[in-house]
């Protein structure tokens, strides 16, 4: 049920309205990245006040959702340029760009 390292991750740049359940993120999959929420990327989520996140993805046979929540602290939310942020992964030397939805 966990997804590969793999596979694709498209964030959100905006934050939503964290009373969406499966259903309304995947609806603002489709109509705000432009992406099809069925296809097993991975999408990224926060919550305004950047403590939360949820990561709904499809895992072949329905969308599964991951839900964050920090209690003492907030994400740290990469800078967009271009419609794209650069997300680090332990090392500065290996970076992931990834794509906001923005065409």
């Amino acid at each position: 049920m966990i997804p590969s390292h793999t596979v694709p991750i498209l964030v959100a740049t905006q934050p939503v309205d964290f009373r969406k359940g499966h259903d309304g993120l995947a609806a603002q999959v489709a109509s705000v990245l432009k992406e099809d929420p069925f296809t097993g990327t991975v999408f990224l989520f926060r919550a305004k006040r950047a403590d939360r996140l949820k990561i709904p993805f499809w895992d072949r046979s329905g969308l599964v959702m991951a839900y964050k929540r920090l209690e003492e602290t907030t994400f740290t939310w990469p800078v967009v340029r271009d419609g794209v942020m650069t997300l680090n992964r332990r090392s500065p030397r290996r970076s992931l760009p990834v794509s906001t939805g923005a065409k």
